[in-house]
């Protein structure tokens, strides 16, 4: 999702995960607070899937480019693996306390193994690929603010809407000067 488009949900996500990393929030209340629901992770792969894509930068390597799509793809495995791996965590802890959708229907079961060392394993994993994604997102923003402030090209830009919205965006910044 570009800056543009962000939601009020999309910038507590932010706010929470910021606070994950400063240790003022544990992962298992942030996932918690979270709480992706089906439609939200319908609707990024939609956008994935349907957004255009835009053209590589000039200049810009074969490298780069694979690791920018490396990243694009990982995040996305991230956003669906993340969560299943909380439901599995759910599924195989002793409690068995029940998984909803939309607090309405409850989910039913994996054939997976319920005991301490399963949801021992599960919240290794969840825990791993949830860390993997926060740093992912700080090594692609990183990224993307080194192509605008060190590189001075238009990547950021890219990332705009509409090209309309783009020149109107490079207007704008240019009759600042």
């Amino acid at each position: 999702m570009g800056l543009i488009t962000m939601t009020e949900r999309d910038l507590q996500r932010i706010e929470i995960l910021s606070k994950v990393i400063a240790g003022r929030m544990t992962m298992v209340s942030a996932s918690h607070v979270l709480d992706l629901s089906e439609r939200q992770v319908r609707r990024l792969l939609e956008w994935s899937a349907f957004s255009r894509k835009p053209q590589p930068v000039d200049g810009e390597g074969p490298v780069s480019r694979f690791a920018a799509r490396a990243a694009h793809v990982a995040l996305l495995f991230l956003t669906l693996a993340v969560p299943l791996a909380g439901w599995a965590v759910a599924l195989t802890a002793p409690l068995q306390i029940p998984s909803y959708v939309f607090d309405l229907v409850v989910v039913p079961g994996l054939p997976l193994a319920i005991s301490d060392q399963a949801e021992a394993f599960w919240t290794e994993v969840h825990a791993t690929l949830a860390y993997l994604a926060v740093a992912i997102v700080f090594l692609h923003v990183t990224a993307a603010l080194w192509h605008h402030f060190i590189r001075k090209d238009s990547t950021l830009r890219r990332m705009l809407p509409s090209p309309a919205a783009a020149n109107n965006r490079r207007k704008t910044v240019s009759s600042r000067k």
